[in-house]
């Protein structure tokens, strides 16, 4: 194979790579929003079992990492949450918004 064809050859591969990439890209972000919409599963195997391995605070942020029950399935993913609002708990749920007293 000559350089021409190799260039074009390496060219077609990375497109399809880039494809790919795209598509996982975009069955991730479904994945996301079933996530936050309640329908929580797997990313890999669309499980409904998985355990909470490991959890981060940094400031207002809480980082839970979570590992699919399924046997077959070793995938790990991490969930990030932002807290939003407060309540001092005295005998009214009066919640404090924290973006209004920023």
């Amino acid at each position: 194979m000559n350089t021409r064809e190799e260039n074009v050859a390496s060219a077609m591969r990375e497109a399809e790579q880039s494809e790919q990439r795209k598509q996982i890209r975009r069955g991730n972000l479904e994945w996301a929003k079933q996530w936050r919409d309640g329908d929580a599963k797997c990313p890999s195997c669309a499980g409904t079992e998985f355990d909470i391995v490991d959890v981060e605070s940094e400031g207002r942020l809480r980082y839970e990492t979570f590992k699919c029950k399924a046997e077959t399935c070793l995938v790990h993913w991490k969930v990030e949450y932002r807290e939003a609002a407060v309540v001092v708990i005295d005998g009214e749920d009066d919640w404090i918004e924290l973006d209004e007293i920023a």
